[in-house]
């Protein structure tokens, strides 16, 4: 994406990321349909989902924030949703996710990928600006929603990792909030490193939002203040979500 126009007008976008904005042909959207009464079917009968606390998801735009255990976290946050697949944008690693044609193509007909390129900074194709701008676009059309998993990685064990800053610097330069959620489950119905799922019990706790602008006001944040503060309230903001999951972690459906 390098040398190529990420602003909030459609026709200033990369033509590779249109589709963020494009509603998908008729072929892409019969697809997604299919995978997503399969994966409903999944969690209603193979890996039984239930979920608590759907009250605290917000009408307008948001990001889910959770642990990662598990490929199938992107989907049982979308169906605990209980809203259409094409509501998500999920934030995925460029390396893993956009560099295999193959696996690119066969991705994105089914879910809707914003890239985040994990390379060195001086060696990234997409910029952190690019991605937040990619996400604004998307966001902007029928108040659709973010998946961003903190950990940046799944865990191998059930156990949460420390949280990197990357969902709580988005959430603050995006101005939406991150509803916390708690996954238990995923990491033994399909962990890390095993090809199919087993048959287990998921449950799902949806914390209360957390707003990113009460993080801005605490520092006196606005435009005229240096990145220092900001990074301040970022901090801030990701001991408290990372406090915020582990207790929700303490309190399993």
């Amino acid at each position: 994406m390098k040398n190529s126009h990420v602003s909030l007008q459609g026709e200033d976008v990369a033509p590779e990321y249109a589709y963020l904005l494009d509603r998908p042909p008729l072929l892409s959207r019969s697809i997604q349909k299919v995978f997503e009464f399969y994966c409903r079917a999944v969690l209603k009968i193979y890996c039984p989902l239930s979920v608590r606390g759907q009250e605290n998801i917000p009408n307008t735009s948001f990001m889910f924030c959770s642990n990662h255990n598990s490929h199938m976290d992107v989907v049982i946050l979308m169906v605990a949703r209980q809203a259409s697949f094409n509501q998500f944008g999920m934030i995925a690693a460029k390396d893993y996710w956009f560099e295999n044609k193959i696996k690119r193509y066969l991705t994105s007909a089914i879910m809707t990928l914003i890239p985040i390129d994990r390379s060195p900074k001086a060696e990234r194709i997409i910029s952190t600006d690019d991605t937040i701008n990619l996400c604004k676009l998307f966001i902007s059309k029928d108040n659709r929603n973010i998946i961003l998993f903190p950990e940046g990685t799944r865990s191998l064990d059930g156990n949460l990792n420390p949280f990197k800053k990357g969902a709580t610097s988005f959430a603050i330069k995006l101005g939406i909030p991150i509803v916390p959620v708690y996954i238990n489950g995923s990491h033994k119905a399909w962990p890390k490193g095993n090809l199919f799922m087993r048959p287990k019990r998921i449950s799902v706790l949806i914390g209360e939002p957390i707003d990113p602008h009460q993080y801005i006001q605490s520092e006196g944040l606005d435009p005229s203040h240096s990145n220092e503060i900001e990074n301040q309230a970022i901090l801030k903001m990701t001991k408290d979500l990372e406090k915020v999951i582990h207790n929700l972690g303490q309190n399993k459906v």
